[in-house]
Order: structure tokens, then C-alpha cells, then sequence
């Protein structure tokens, strides 16, 4: 409720039932801030800045709609405008489309025979899964919390960089080279069948509309319900895919990967190169470099 009920209505029953029964007369009691506009004004219909539900659905869609709610840090006074809006649109494509390249790379693909064993996958599959459960158990923490923009504050860094940009990016010759059933394309899927299957049962509750688009066409083992609001949250999923060794030898890898790319940045900024393949990376490691090991171990994936 608002703030002010919070402070009004729901405070007088709790102290009278406190008082009466010696309980609260609810489990819980979530308050929220005002809705304001995009100048922190609070809506009004006399100021003319009161932007019907109905209206923002119809210019942008339920499912912004959604979005907005959830980022939100309703603790705060809760800011409503186009500009907010069309940031959001920005945000949500890049979700989509990161879901809609996962789907496409399992054309084909039936979990029940061609998934492999997580132990057996190649460790750059493993170590992104590892990060995957890592956010997934932040989410289930964020709804237990009821702090749901913290769901969107830890997916949106990690659809951007960590998946998009450094996994699916990076795995783009493992998928178009490899031939059919190979150990390299085939972890890579398995890997990305488990990653959306997690996302698509995890967001479900926010991004709706998507989540069940995505779970009509995505592959499925035998005994999946028909909708996804019927599949379970994969509270397990980190337990399953956690590994710690492997994410801390790639913490090594990944933070030399960010100096090689800054010279190449300059290199393609000076149209030296056209693309980071273009460039052959020469890396001497001294014999007292912390991180020699876990970089001669993984470096040729990335």
C-alpha cells in the first residue's frame, strides 16, 4: 500500500490487534512511494500529468508495462515518463533478442538425447552456466526479499556483457564450424538450452507474454507442462552448475581478455583492423605472474 495507509490504516489495526491478540493482524506489509512524474511532481489529474494504465499499455505494451513496475525501487517515490519508457523499450530488446538467438542456436536440438552431462561440457560452457546460477540466485533471493529491481538490476549487466557480449559472441565459430553433433557445438548448446530454460521459468512472473512465447518454441524434455507458468522455478539450478575453481581461473583470463581489447579498440578506432579476428594477440607471461596458469589453461577459448 502507499505510504500513507502504511502510516494510517494498516498501523491502527496493527496496534489494536497487538494489543487485543497479541499478533499482527497480517503476515506482511509491502509500502510503497507515490507514482511521479519525470520532474518528481505527484500525479495529478489538475496538473494534467496523470498517464492512464490503459494508455501506457496501448502506446508501449503490457509487458513494458511490466518492466517498469519491476525496476522500480518502490521504497523510493516511483518516477513515470516517456523518457524512462524508452529506455526501458532499449533494455527489453536486448533481453528479446539475447532470448531469440539462444532459441535459434537450438534448431534442432532435443535435451533428452543430445544434452550432455554438465561435468562433461568444455569449461568455458561450464564457467558461464556457473555464472548463470549465480544470478538466477540472486533473482530467487530478490522475490523472497520482494525486491524485484533488484531482478532487473543484476539481469540486464549480465544479458548485455556477460552473456551477449562475452559467452554468445565468443562462441559464434564453436556453433557455424563445428559440425553437426561435435563436442564443441554440442556443449555449447547444452550449455544454452540449460541458461534459457533457467531464465525463461525465472522471469516468467515479470516478463510474461515473453517467457511463454519462448517457452511454445524453445525444445523441451518429455514431461514439460505446456505453459511455462506451470514449470517450476529452478531453485536447484546453482547447486547444479556451481563451480567455483573454474569461475576463479577464469577471473584470470577475463581480466587479461580486458586489457588485449583496449589496443584493439584503437586499432579498429584507426581502421587498422576491421574486426578483433583481423588482429593476432602475441601475451608473454612472466614465470611470476599470478595468473600465468589459469591463462596458458583457458586463453585459447577466449
Amino acid at each position: 500500500e502507499g505510504s500513507d495507509q502504511h502510516r494510517g490504516w494498516f498501523h491502527s489495526t496493527l496496534l489494536e490487534a497487538v494489543m487485543t491478540r497479541g499478533a499482527a493482524p497480517y503476515k506482511a506489509v509491502l509500502t510503497h512511494g507515490f507514482v511521479v512524474d519525470g520532474e518528481g511532481k505527484k500525479l495529478s489529474k489538475l496538473l494534467g500529468n496523470f498517464i492512464p494504465p490503459e494508455e501506457i499499455i496501448k502506446k508501449y505494451g503490457a509487458e513494458i508495462y511490466r518492466l517498469w513496475t519491476a525496476a522500480q525501487n518502490y521504497q523510493e517515490d516511483i518516477r513515470i515518463s516517456d523518457e524512462i519508457f524508452k529506455g526501458l523499450i532499449e533494455s527489453y530488446m536486448k533481453l528479446r533478442n539475447t532470448l531469440k538467438y539462444l532459441l535459434g542456436n537450438l534448431s534442432g536440438f532435443n535435451p533428452a538425447t543430445d544434452a550432455l552431462p554438465i561435468e562433461s561440457l568444455l569449461p568455458f560452457d561450464r564457467y558461464i552456466l556457473h555464472r548463470t546460477g549465480e544470478l538466477i540466485e540472486r533473482i530467487n533471493k530478490a522475490y523472497d526479499s520482494y525486491k524485484f529491481h533488484e531482478i532487473y538490476q543484476n539481469l540486464m549487466p549480465f544479458i548485455t556483457v556477460e552473456l551477449s557480449a562475452l559467452y554468445l559472441d565468443t562462441n559464434k565459430d564453436r556453433l557455424y564450424i563445428n559440425p553437426p553433433k561435435s563436442l564443441p557445438r554440442e556443449s555449447a548448446r547444452t550449455a544454452m538450452y540449460e541458461i534459457l530454460s533457467a531464465l525463461v521459468r525465472t522471469l516468467a512472473p515479470i516478463l510474461s507474454f515473453t517467457c511463454e512465447e519462448v517457452w511454445e518454441f524453445m525444445p523441451h524434455l518429455p514431461g514439460d507442462p505446456d505453459t511455462v507458468f506451470c514449470a517450476d522455478i529452478p531453485l536447484d539450478f546453482y547447486s547444479r552448475v556451481r563451480n567455483d575453481e573454474l569461475a576463479a581461473e577464469y577471473q584470470a583470463v577475463l581480466d587479461l581478455r580486458d586489457q588485449v581489447k583496449k589496443p584493439l579498440e584503437e586499432l579498429r578506432a584507426a581502421k587498422t583492423i576491421g574486426h578483433s579476428l583481423d588482429a593476432a594477440v602475441v601475451v608473454k607471461l612472466g614465470e611470476n605472474n599470478p595468473g600465468r596458469e589459469q591463462i596458458l589453461k583457458h586463453a585459447d577459448e577466449l
